[in-house]
């Protein structure tokens, strides 16, 4: 399904032309485990988001972006290192978010 919201998206989106468009993404945890960390990257502005979510629900993640902190980087290349910190299978139920 996401591969159709991308087919959707408007060509400046693509061409990265102008700032305001975020992509959203999951870090999620082992499964078994409901702890995830949600990331937004800013497409031409390279600005990054993470939040810590208790559970992956929309109402977590309504609530993490109606408090949102800039940090700077690409969504990938956070991922990638947020990885080297928290390797796939890391919980994430103890990890605080400060």
């Amino acid at each position: 399904m996401a591969g159709k919201f991308l087919e959707l998206r408007p060509e400046e989106v693509n061409q990265r032309i102008e700032p305001g468009h975020w992509k959203m993404d999951c870090v999620v945890g082992p499964l078994g485990t409901k702890e995830s960390l949600l990331t937004l990257s800013e497409r031409v502005l390279r600005y990054e988001l993470i939040f810590k979510l208790e559970t992956k629900t929309l109402e977590n993640v309504a609530n993490k972006i109606d408090n949102l902190e800039i940090k700077l980087g690409t969504n990938e290349n956070l991922n990638r290192e947020i990885r080297r910190y928290f390797p796939k299978g890391t919980k994430f139920k103890n990890i605080s978010e400060t």
